[in-house]
């Protein structure tokens, strides 16, 4: 998800009908400079080498969504494919179209540095105390829902370690109980903080290291 201005000029972005490394181009309806989705950059055009900025998203499925923003809207597009559901479980995708969850990572990157994290690691962890650069963060998975989530580890100017316990997600310094999806906490020393939210994006594997190749990959400690 990006924000659509551009050196104080609002873009209208669509699909171009372009690929790029088997992926996605947008283009951009003021300029027709034909953007990448994926790295949110003008690869061509008058705005050759400009970024748009990114907001953090989550990816996650309606009723996850709805219990938790019971307010939201909801934009509603024509319908050309399959929706995308939960299962029973995570590895029970009830649809042969959507890719498996051992094929999908959520990355962090910066003009310097790329750092992704593997659904299939995340299914077993559920949380993951990490680093990216110089930020502490907080990548974390709802299993009922299938939603990953990155965010910073500092709350209130202290910086907190996190684990699951009993289905609940848990900092190990106040024992206050966190909202795997949104970051808040429902219980506890901190009920109603919110963790910053970072912008995570979730991608298929190859896709990530073909536009971030020097990207690095959280593993498991032996």
């Amino acid at each position: 998800m990006y924000a659509r201005r551009v050196d104080g000029r609002t873009l209208t972005l669509a699909v171009s009908g372009l690929l790029w490394e088997s992926s996605l181009v947008m283009i951009d309806q003021e300029t027709q400079s034909l953007w990448s989705h994926l790295l949110g950059e003008a690869m061509q055009g008058p705005l050759q080498g400009k970024k748009l900025d990114v907001f953090p998203s989550s990816m996650t499925d309606w009723r996850a969504w709805r219990s938790r923003y019971p307010d939201s809207t909801v934009m509603l597009m024509s319908k050309t494919t399959n929706e995308y559901r939960r299962g029973v479980h995570l590895n029970e995708l009830p649809l042969p179209t959507l890719p498996l969850p051992d094929a999908l990572i959520i990355g962090l990157a910066n003009d310097s540095a790329a750092k992704c994290w593997r659904f299939d690691d995340l299914r077993v962890e559920l949380a993951i105390n990490d680093r990216f650069g110089d930020v502490e963060v907080l990548v974390v998975f709802d299993s009922e829902s299938g939603t990953a989530s990155v965010f910073g580890r500092q709350v209130d100017g202290g910086m907190h370690t996190f684990r699951f316990e009993d289905n609940k997600l848990i900092d190990d310094q106040s024992q206050s109980v966190w909202d795997p999806v949104t970051g808040v906490a429902d219980s506890g020393v901190h009920e109603g903080r919110q963790l910053s939210k970072l912008p995570g994006i979730v991608s298929l594997k190859p896709a990530w290291f073909t536009f971030h190749p020097d990207s690095t990959t959280w593993a498991p400690s032996n």
